[in-house]
């Protein structure tokens, strides 16, 4: 048996959760596309590409109610490679640049895994073929838990620099003091650092 990683294109008619429930043991990720169209990503154990295919092509066919409209198969060694395809990456510097993000929204993505990335020493790269999908298919809210979970890392990182009283007051005295807020990961050259 190999693990296969399956995207399959369906209608975006079906409720995330609901096909993500339906889906669980396969590791799914539901993401939208383009409008109206939404995929998964399963892995699965199969014998074959074909065998992985049927069976990912049934449980999604049963977890959405929908007509498919695209699978593609491959290794999940494969899957990997093209992840990191070519070894092309972006710095989070450079993703942030690319995508219309901070550098602090680039590190909240990763952190909530919503953005695939490699630690090199102690900088984050990403995978170009990831930013460049992200350019491509951006984020319609098929994810809106992760943002929201991004949103909760931000806002903590704000109140643990704020302290025990976080007032408009303490946020200003810190400010007056000249203390910044500390990222969660070591600022990157070229990183815009909070004014």
């Amino acid at each position: 048996m190999t693990d296969y990683n399956v995207i399959v294109e369906y209608p975006d008619t079906a409720d995330h959760d609901d096909v993500l429930d339906a889906l669980t043991g396969m590791s799914p990720v539901v993401a939208t596309t383009t409008p109206g169209r939404a995929h998964v990503v399963l892995t699965i154990d199969a014998d074959s590409i074909p065998s992985a295919v049927t069976l990912a092509a049934h449980h999604v066919a049963r977890a959405t109610g929908t007509t498919l409209v695209h699978v593609e198969a491959m290794t999940t060694a494969e899957y990997d490679r093209r992840v990191f395809e070519d070894g092309r990456a972006y710095s989070v510097s450079e993703a942030a640049e690319r995508l219309g993000l901070t550098p602090q929204a680039i590190r909240a993505r990763i952190n909530v895994g919503t953005l695939p990335a490699e630690k090199v020493g102690a900088q984050w790269t990403i995978p170009a073929a990831a930013v460049e999908r992200e350019v491509e298919h951006p984020d319609t809210g098929a994810n809106l838990e992760a943002m929201l979970e991004v949103g909760r890392h931000v806002l903590d990182d704000v109140a643990d620099w704020m302290g025990e009283n976080p007032t408009p007051e303490a946020y200003a005295a810190n400010r007056a003091a000249g203390r910044e807020p500390e990222p969660d990961e070591p600022a990157e050259p070229g990183d815009a650092q909070p004014s």
